[in-house]
């Protein structure tokens, strides 16, 4: 079983807000995208309207800003999802395999081949600003009841500050990226794989969206922002009216 975990709390950034609506936008998506024996966990501070399996956030880390930019999202409690304890809250048995993924994406293809791979841990491949590859949290991948030392071993006070002198950028991501980017048993998923970014590959590079699996819009940039779709049609195409 895949357990597909995504994230929905109030940030502090007014500009960009995350609704029930985006969680529901993601769940037909995966509906449409995966075959996968599926279980979809929306863990969030309010599940109001949200249609699919829900989970409260928990407080953990949630007063740690970014490092990199205190403007910048601050995203150290999803961390807690490499937990033991955490995983058998939220019914997760050991050996089952959990996916982190981000609500601002598209899904334009179908995503059982990014899923089926059965390395230790996976995450969306990016250039670095330091370093020729980080991960970028947008998507994550690992086996629960392995990597309780990514919870556990996490210090609020020093280990951010290590990521960043360490040259990985961002809250989590960078956490990640600095204790695992370099393991020979680590791997991830980037353009090769149809994994694409918004800015990065379809509007800099201009690479046709839809020869890709899922495009991810980190940044100011969000799909269902009405100038982006006026822009781009192809993104309501994927994703699908509401029922």
């Amino acid at each position: 079983m895949i357990h597909v975990i995504l994230w929905k709390w109030k940030g502090r950034n007014p500009t960009i807000k995350y609704e029930s609506v985006h969680v529901n936008a993601m769940v037909r998506q995966l509906s449409r995208r995966c075959s996968l024996p599926l279980r979809i966990l929306c863990i969030t501070d309010d599940a109001k309207g949200v249609k699919c399996e829900t989970f409260p956030l928990w407080p953990d880390l949630s007063h740690i800003n970014n490092v990199s930019g205190q403007h910048l999202p601050s995203c150290y409690r999803r961390l807690k999802i490499f937990d033991t304890t955490t995983q058998e809250a939220l019914h997760i048995p050991a050996g089952d395999r959990i996916v982190s993924f981000d609500l601002d994406a598209v899904l334009t293809n179908a995503v059982d081949s990014l899923w089926v791979r059965q390395e230790r841990f996976l995450a969306w491949r990016v250039p670095g600003t330091r370093h020729k590859t980080v991960y970028n949290g947008s998507m994550f991948m690992f086996t629960a009841g392995d990597f309780q030392e990514i919870w556990s071993g996490f210090d609020p006070v020093k280990s951010p500050t290590q990521s960043l002198v360490a040259g990985y950028m961002g809250s989590d991501q960078a956490y990640l990226s600095h204790k695992l980017v370099t393991k020979p048993w680590a791997s991830g998923w980037d353009q090769g794989d149809g994994v694409l970014s918004f800015v990065r590959d379809v509007t800099k590079a201009k690479t046709p969206p839809l020869s890709g699996r899922i495009v991810f819009f980190a940044g100011r940039r969000k799909p269902w922002h009405p100038d982006v779709l006026k822009e781009h049609p192809w993104i309501n195409d994927c994703v699908g009216a509401a029922a």
